[in-house]
């Protein structure tokens, strides 16, 4: 079969098309393909490397806030007095409020026990001068023992006199329990 020179470039350049239409098809494209494929995957990876980043900075951030929490637990639950039993505060509330020339009434609530703290509230009914009582309130102040004046009222003592008053207080004292020392270490 003879071909003459144009038939022969002819055919030349339909093989040349055929060729660089499967190079494109075979190779080019599934080429293209993959490497959008793994761009996408890079973007991806990198968007949840920021996110992973910033749950890890966040994640620090939490872990220093509650090391300084757990330091100001141990901070405060240091300040409030360690009790095996009542008797020591009563012995304290007696010296405290001895001053007074005796307290009436007294009652004592069964301990509120909290994890760590118990909360002892007292009602304490008595008459006194007006200095003593307020120096009683500066001592309880000063106190030792953590507290919190719930309420308390006081009036003019028109029988005993204008320098005397009836006080009603009722007083939470906080304790911490011993068992709780062993949470926070």
């Amino acid at each position: 079969m003879n071909m003459s020179k144009r038939e022969k470039a002819l055919l030349i350049v339909i093989l040349l098309a055929v060729v660089a239409t499967l190079v494109y098809l075979l190779l080019y494209q599934p080429t293209i393909r993959r490497i959008r494929i793994i761009n996408n995957a890079i973007e991806n990876d990198q968007e949840e490397l920021i996110v992973l980043s910033t749950k890890q900075q966040e994640i620090i951030t939490m872990t220093d806030q509650i090391t300084k929490a757990k330091e100001d637990v141990a901070a405060m639950l240091g300040e409030i007095p360690k009790l095996s039993n009542e008797a020591a505060l009563i012995r304290h509330l007696y010296t405290t409020f001895s001053p007074l020339g005796g307290i009436n009434v007294v009652s004592i609530e069964d301990p509120a026990e909290d994890m760590e703290i118990t909360e002892t509230r007292m009602t304490l009914s008595f008459k006194t001068n007006y200095e003593a009582f307020k120096s009683s309130l500066e001592a309880l102040e000063r106190s030792e023992y953590k507290n919190r004046i719930e309420s308390f009222s006081w009036k003019k003592d028109q029988a005993e006199g204008d320098k005397t008053v009836s006080v009603d207080m009722i007083v939470t004292f906080l304790t911490i329990r011993p068992e709780a020392l062993l949470l926070v270490q």
